[in-house]
C-alpha cells in the first residue's frame, strides 16, 4: 500500500492484495482512525519500521480499527512501514500488512525489500517532480503565461488541489486569497472572487485560451489577475501517488496567479509602508540616500528616517543585512 496524504484527515491509497471494499471502507473511515498514524511524524524517513514498534501488539488489539478492519482480513496485524517522503506538501508512506500467522516468515524480509526499494522509489518520484513540473512550466509558456514567480495550482473539476508549487504552498498557507478546505478543495476567500471562479471553471476547455479572474485578498484591498487554463495528463506534475500508479485525470485545471510586484512582496512579508518598500528596493539596488532622496524629491533626513524605520521592522541593524534579506524575497 502507498498511502499518500497532503494533512491529517485527507489521504489517497494506491494497493494491491486488499478487497475493494475494504479499502473503500479505508477511505471513508479507518484510515482516519489508523492507530499508526500518530507515530508517523516520529518515523525516520527511509527506513522500515514494523507494526509492533509503531504501536505495542497489546495496544493495537484494544483498537476499532483492528476490532472492526485488521482482524476479518485474516488479523493483518503485522506488517511494516517506511516513510519515502515527508515535508510541508504531503506525507508519502509505503507499507504491507502481513497476517499474525505468517509474521516470523515473512515480516523481516519485507522490511529488507523495503529498505532496499525505498530510496530507489523517493529518487523517482523526486524525478517525476521535477520533470513534469518542467513539462507544465512549457505548457504555460505555449499560453503566453508567464510560470515564474508565480502561485501554481493544478485543480481536480471539483477543486480537488492535486499539486501545488512552492509559490502556491505559500499562498495557500498564508490564507489572504487563497484556502483549502478538509479535504483539500480549493475556494477564493472573496466571495465574488469564488464565484467568478466557480464559473470559469465550467466555462474552461481543453486547448482554449486561458480565462482571466480577478482574485482579491479580503481586508487588503489588494488583488490580483490569475488565469485558468485546462491542461492534459501529459504535462501534469504529480510527484507523489499518481507517479507510481500512473493513472491521473483525462484533464485539470491550472490556475496560474502571477507574482505580485516586489513592492507590494515586501508590503505583504515585511509589513512596510509603500513608501518604505521603494527606498528598501532602491537601497538594494545599490542607490545612495541621496540618490534616493532626489529621485523621490523628498530630503535626505527623510530617507534615513524611512531606511531606519525598514530596518525595525525587518529587525536587522545593518544595511547590508537588510539589502541580503531583500534579496532573498524578490530575486
Amino acid at each position: 500500500m502507498f498511502f499518500d496524504t497532503v494533512n491529517p484527515d485527507v489521504q489517497d491509497c494506491f494497493q494491491t492484495g486488499y478487497s475493494p471494499d475494504k479499502m473503500a471502507s479505508f477511505m471513508a473511515h479507518y484510515g482516519a482512525i489508523n492507530p499508526w498514524r500518530a507515530h508517523f511524524a516520529h518515523m525516520e524517513p527511509l527506513k522500515a519500521w514494523s507494526s509492533e514498534q509503531l504501536l505495542p501488539h497489546r495496544d493495537l488489539v484494544k483498537t476499532e480499527f483492528h476490532a472492526d478492519w485488521l482482524r476479518p482480513q485474516g488479523d493483518i496485524s503485522a506488517g511494516a512501514g517506511m516513510i519515502l517522503q515527508r515535508d510541508a506538501r504531503r506525507l508519502l508512506i509505503l507499507g504491507g500488512h502481513i497476517r499474525m500467522k505468517d509474521q516470523d516468515r515473512l515480516e523481516a524480509p519485507w522490511m529488507m525489500l523495503a529498505n532496499m526499494l525505498g530510496p530507489a522509489l523517493r529518487h523517482a518520484v523526486e524525478l517525476n517532480h521535477i520533470l513534469s513540473g518542467l513539462r507544465l512550466e512549457n505548457a504555460l509558456l505555449a499560453q503566453g503565461l508567464t510560470p515564474t514567480g508565480a502561485a501554481i495550482l493544478v485543480l481536480s473539476d471539483d477543486r480537488r488541489i492535486l499539486f501545488a508549487n512552492a509559490m502556491g504552498e505559500r499562498d495557500l498557507a498564508r490564507g489572504e486569497a487563497l484556502g483549502g478546505d478538509l479535504w483539500r478543495r480549493l475556494h477564493l476567500r472573496d466571495a465574488l472572487s469564488d464565484r467568478a471562479f466557480e464559473a470559469g471553471l465550467r466555462r474552461c476547455r481543453p486547448n482554449a485560451p486561458p480565462i482571466a479572474l480577478r482574485v482579491a485578498e479580503p481586508g487588503t484591498g489588494a488583488s490580483r489577475i490569475a488565469h485558468l487554463l485546462r491542461v492534459g495528463p501529459e504535462v501534469l506534475p504529480f510527484a507523489g501517488i499518481d507517479t507510481l500508479r500512473r493513472t491521473a485525470p483525462d484533464s485539470v485545471v491550472v490556475l496560474v496567479i502571477p507574482a505580485a510586484s516586489a513592492a507590494e512582496t515586501l508590503m505583504r512579508y515585511l509589513g512596510l509602508t509603500l513608501a518604505e518598500s521603494e527606498v528598501a528596493l532602491a537601497l538594494h539596488s545599490g542607490q545612495t540616500p541621496a540618490e534616493i532622496a532626489a529621485a523621490r524629491g523628498v530630503s535626505v533626513h527623510t530617507v534615513r528616517s524611512q531606511t531606519k524605520a525598514v530596518l525595525g521592522k525587518c529587525a536587522v541593524r545593518r544595511q547590508s543585512e537588510l539589502v541580503a534579506l531583500i534579496g532573498r524575497l524578490v530575486r
